[in-house]
């Protein structure tokens, strides 16, 4: 790349991006080399010397202001240089957040046009295992976006109908089921904060400005789309359009428990291995029971590990009914289907347990209402109030 100016030219001149980090700090700093051949106005080698080199870097091609300087003296032989630039830890990454031009001064003189800087070739694409680190401060703005520190912004600037994703994961890992937990598309782990002086971090915060701010699904017949483990569990604020409470339960009756049937509590255990209560049910007998819910799932039970403080394995959904000594979720609140012992069940019926776990007619008070017929598969719509 030539310059055009009265005394001196660089040719030959090449930029390539690097990634320097001292083996024991725990930033990594930007840097890149520069290299090339210095002329004089004529076409001719300058003379062996020491030149002072000012570099800037400005986010425009011309005019503006640098946001970057650096000063250096530049030992040129046959005409020949080599420096580096960021060496000393001051440029930082977001320099680089948007393009960038660099303007190089050789003893005073602006030569002439800026150079758009390009990554190298390497530097397309990450190569496996890269780390991305950074301390970028809270205080930032960027686009119109307040308190944006990060190590990384991924921004997608396709504003079409067809603009795609702001960053997508992907992950082919077939792990075995002790290390299904340990692997993900995407982790994201907040290890910062002592609860106890009331500091931490988010492990995310995701929100959407015109659709849903999250969309969880599986594949996976009989898992649950999400599964949340922590000490209060999940916290819904505002309104909560068809939820159901729903708790964890084992089968300490003789009798298997299949989805719609009512159940009655027996008492509550603690999980040993996730420190976690489970109540205790059966399937429910009749009217005079301690009916708690609806059962709405069987429930599978696999070992449980802990790796780097994230505990995996314990429940997922399960097919079929829930046996003796197994587990199942049930609704204790909330809109739910019940299997009905008479197919002839209409809307406002009031309704007890029947002697198998089904719902039956009640001309008394029962604990709830059918809120639609029933269909074909014997199962009625029904409002849990809590108990």
């Amino acid at each position: 790349m030539y310059g055009n100016y009265s005394r001196c030219r660089v040719v030959l001149l090449l930029l390539s991006f690097l990634v320097l980090a001292a083996a024991c700090a725990p930033e990594i700093v930007p840097s890149f080399s520069h290299q090339g051949r210095l002329l004089d106005e004529n076409g001719n080698i300058v003379p062996d010397d020491d030149y002072n080199v000012e570099y800037r870097i400005y986010h425009v091609s011309t005019g503006g202001t640098p946001v970057y300087t650096e000063n250096q003296v530049v030992t040129v032989k046959d005409g020949l240089f080599t420096t580096s630039l960021g060496l000393s830890g001051t440029m930082t990454p977001t320099i680089f957040s948007q393009p960038a031009w660099l303007e190089i001064v050789v003893n005073g003189e602006v030569l002439t046009p800026r150079q758009n800087l390009q990554g190298a070739p390497y530097a397309f694409s990450l190569a496996s295992g890269s780390v991305v680190q950074g301390v970028e401060p809270l205080d930032r703005t960027y686009l119109t976006l307040e308190k944006t520190g990060a190590s990384m912004v991924v921004l997608n600037n396709d504003v079409s109908a067809e603009g795609g994703n702001g960053l997508l994961a992907v992950n082919r890992a077939a792990a075995p089921t002790s290390e299904r937990g340990n692997v993900a598309a995407l982790q994201a782990r907040a290890l910062g904060g002592i609860v106890s002086e009331s500091t931490g971090s988010a492990g995310a915060i995701i929100s959407s400005a015109a659709y849903r701010g999250l969309i969880v699904q599986t594949d996976a017949s009989g898992y649950y789309s999400a599964a949340f483990n922590g000490g209060l569990g999940i916290y819904v604020e505002g309104n909560c359009t068809g939820c159901t409470m729903a708790y964890l339960a084992q089968n300490v009756g003789d009798a298997p428990i299949n989805a719609g049937d009512f159940v009655a509590v027996e008492g509550v255990t603690v999980d040993a291995d996730m420190n976690i209560p489970v109540m205790q049910v059966r399937r429910a007998t009749g009217p005079g029971d301690a009916i708690i819910g609806v059962a709405t799932s069987a429930i599978s039970r696999s070992p449980v590990s802990v790796t780097n403080g994230v505990t995996t394995g314990g429940f997922d959904g399960a097919d079929g009914a829930a046996a003796a000594g197994g587990y199942l979720s049930v609704a204790v609140q909330g809109l739910v289907q019940a299997r009905a012992a008479d197919a002839a069940m209409a809307p406002g019926t009031s309704l007890t347990a029947g002697p198998d776990g089904a719902v039956v007619a009640t001309t008394g008070n029962g604990f709830a209402r059918a809120l639609s017929n029933v269909d074909g598969a014997g199962l009625v719509w029904v409002m849990l109030g809590g108990q």
